[in-house]
């Protein structure tokens, strides 16, 4: 297994400007992983978020998996391709019932782009997170799902299939 091919951290959403932004990337892969899991399983790891704003700046361990964002691609793409004249959005979110990862795209008829995101700090049992909400430039979108495509082909290249769980 060659996990080589990712530069760690690999950043998959970066929005925003020097006033507000927002990074969401892929930090490390779990320990312990065999070709056998990896095969049968998929890769696995650790995503962080962060976040800055005017009196802020944080950065911790968040609750997704890598199939969480496969989807969550697949969706961001669809909602821009179709957002010129309806309302369309992408939503990126943990498994379960228990919302500790949130991120929504929204896109409104006239074309603008609202970001709300909701994340819980795994690195302290979730007990403390960030909430916030920005318009970004639709310009942004292609950038985000371009680094994502790109780790995925990664991501297949390493696991040797395209099953992201």
């Amino acid at each position: 297994m060659n996990i080589d091919i990712i530069k760690l951290p690999c950043t998959m959403i970066d929005i925003g400007d020097s006033d507000e932004s927002f990074k969401l990337f892929f930090d490390r892969f779990d320990e312990g992983q065999t070709e056998h899991s990896i095969q049968n399983n998929g890769l696995s790891g650790i995503f962080k978020a962060e976040y800055k704003c005017r009196g802020m700046n944080c950065c911790f361990d968040i609750d997704l998996t890598i199939g969480n964002l496969y989807y969550f691609n697949y969706d961001l793409d669809t909602a821009w391709d179709i957002h010129f004249g309806r309302n369309a959005k992408a939503v990126l979110r943990n498994y379960g019932d228990i919302c500790r990862s949130e991120l929504v795209f929204t896109f409104d008829e006239s074309g603008r782009c609202t970001v709300r995101g909701k994340f819980k700090n795994s690195e302290c049992g979730f007990k403390n997170g960030i909430s916030f909400e920005m318009e970004i430039d639709r310009s942004q979108i292609t950038d985000q799902t371009v680094a994502m495509t790109r780790f995925f082909d990664k991501l297949a290249e390493i696991q040797g299939n395209r099953n992201f769980n």
